[in-house]
C-alpha cells in the first residue's frame, strides 16, 4: 500500500521496510514512511520519509506505514479536497493471525526476524501434531478451531511422510489451519537419519508445493531431524538445496525451514555456510527443557541466522520423562526476547505435542481425543496454555511487533 502525504527526505542505504520504519522513528518530524521495493529492472530499493501522512492507495510495489505522535505542520499549500478516510487496519480486535499479518517474510535489523506483510515483527506460537500416522483423532476442524479460540495458537505443525496415505490424510490439516485463520508447517518428518536426495523426497515436495503454492499461511519444513552422523556440508545442506530446487519454481514465496545436525540441535554450524538461495530460509532448532539448557548459545546466533523452534517440549528429549518447569520458562522467555536474548530477535515455536499419548510431553490426558475433549489437559498442556497467553504485544529489534 502507498500512503499519501508530504515527503520529508529520502534515506539512502536502506534495504528493507523494517529499517525504513526505524529511520522514521529516529528522524525528527517524521510521521510516516514509504519503502519502494527493488524494481524488476534491478533498480535499488528506496526509503522516503514523510512529514505528514494521508490516505492509503493500493500499490504492490511499495510498503508504507505511519508512526505515533503528532507531525509538524506541513508547509503552506493550496487548498485541496479532503482525502477519503484511510481503510481500517487488518489487525482489528477479533481478527485472525492470518487476516492480520498475511504472508510472512524475514526482516528487522539483522534480516533474521519473522515479519508480516507490513514489515512488523511477528512471533508465532502453537502446537505440533504427533508423528505421521499417530493420534490423528486429535486433529479435526473442531479441535483446531478450539485451539485457536481457546488456547490462542497461531501456528499448527503437521508432520508428514512420503507415504501418500499419510500425506493425503494430513494435507487436510493445512486447510483446517487456514480456515481457522492461522499458519501451518508442512513437515517432512524423518528422525535421526541422514537425509537422502531421492524420489521419495522429491515427489513429496513437488506434491506439497503444487498443492499449497497459493496458500499464504504455509511453511515448508524440508527435513525434521537429521541424525548425528549426518554432516552439514556433505549431507544436510545439499539435501535442503535439492528440495529448494523442487519447491522454488512452484512456490517462490513460502518460508522454508531447514533442519540441522543431531536432531536439529547444531544450528551453530550454519552461519557462514547457509543454504542457497537463502531468501526466506530459516533454520530449525529443537529443544526439550529437561535435556537442553543452551539458551544463550542459541540466542547468540540470532543476529546471523533466522531460527524457528518447530518442536520443543517441557519434558526431556525422549518426549517423556521429567518435566522441567524452570528450564521451560527460560526457553519461552528467550524465544520471546524477554531474557537470554541480546539481539532482541524472537523465535517462533510449536510445542510437542497436541496428542493424548501417555507420556509427559503430551498436552492431553489419555482418552481425551476419542472423547473430543479438547481441553482435558495434562501437566504439560496446562503449562503450554499458560505460555500461549503471555505477552500479547511487545517490541522486537526496534520494530513494533506482535506475539500471535
Amino acid at each position: 500500500m502507498n500512503i499519501g502525504g508530504v515527503n520529508l527526505k529520502q534515506t539512502s542505504g536502506v534495504s528493507d521496510p523494517g529499517a525504513c520504519c526505524d529511520a522514521c522513528t529516529t528522524t525528527s518530524g517524521c510521521a510516516g514512511f514509504t519503502f519502494v521495493k527493488r524494481g524488476n529492472d534491478g533498480s535499488p530499493p528506496q526509503c522516503w520519509l514523510k512529514s505528514s501522512v494521508g490516505a492509503l492507495t493500493p500499490d504492490k510495489s511499495v510498503i508504507s506505514g505511519a508512526v505515533e505522535g503528532p507531525s509538524p505542520p506541513s508547509p503552506p499549500s493550496p487548498p485541496s479536497p479532503p482525502s477519503p478516510p484511510s481503510p481500517p487496519s487488518p489487525c482489528t480486535p477479533g481478527s485472525t493471525p492470518l487476516a492480520c499479518h498475511g504472508r510472512l517474510g524475514l526482516g528487522g535489523q539483522f534480516g533474521t526476524q519473522l515479519v508480516d506483510q507490513l514489515g512488523k515483527a511477528v512471533q508465532l506460537r502453537g502446537m505440533s501434531v504427533f508423528n505421521p500416522g499417530g493420534y490423528d483423532d486429535c486433529i479435526t476442524s473442531d479441535s483446531v478451531q478450539f485451539l485457536v479460540s481457546n488456547w490462542g495458537i497461531s501456528v499448527l505443525r503437521i508432520p508428514m511422510s512420503g507415504d501418500p496415505g499419510v500425506y493425503n490424510q494430513r494435507a487436510q490439516y493445512v486447510d483446517y489451519a487456514r480456515d481457522a485463520g492461522i499458519y501451518a508447517i508442512v513437515d517432512f518428518h524423518y528422525t535421526g537419519s541422514t537425509p537422502v536426495i531421492d524420489d521419495n523426497a522429491r515427489n513429496f515436495w513437488r506434491e506439497m508445493a503444487t498443492r499449497f503454492k497459493d496458500y499464504d499461511n504455509v511453511f515448508y519444513e524440508t527435513f525434521n531431524e537429521p541424525g548425528p552422523d549426518a554432516d552439514w556440508n556433505a549431507d544436510i545442506k545439499p539435501f535442503h538445496e535439492a528440495m529448494l530446487n523442487i519447491i522454488r519454481p512452484i512456490d517462490p514465496h513460502a518460508i522454508v525451514l531447514c533442519g540441522t545436525r543431531r536432531w536439529s540441535q547444531m544450528v551453530w554450524q550454519v552461519p557462514g555456510n547457509e543454504v542457497q538461495p537463502s531468501k526466506n530460509v530459516m533454520y530449525v532448532r529443537h529443544s526439550y527443557a529437561a535435556t537442553h539448557k543452551d539458551y544463550d548459545e542459541v540466542s547468540a546466533l540470532l543476529d546471523k541466522i533466522p531460527i524457528f523452534m518447530s518442536e520443543w517440549g517441557v519434558c526431556d528429549a525422549s518426549g517423556s520423562g521429567n518435566i522441567d518447569g524452570g528450564s521451560a520458562q527460560t526457553w519461552v522467555d528467550m524465544m520471546a526476547a524477554k531474557s537470554h536474548n541480546p539481539h532482541g530477535v524472537t523465535i517462533s515455536w510449536a510445542n510437542w505435542g497436541y496428542d493424548d499419548k501417555g507420556e509427559s510431553c503430551a498436552a492431553l490426558q489419555p482418552g481425551a481425543c476419542p472423547a473430543h475433549d479438547w481441553d482435558r489437559t495434562s501437566q504439560s498442556g496446562n503449562m503450554v496454555k499458560g505460555y500461549l497467553k503471555e505477552s500479547p504485544e511487545a517490541v522486537f529489534g526496534g520494530l513494533t511487533g506482535f506475539v500471535v
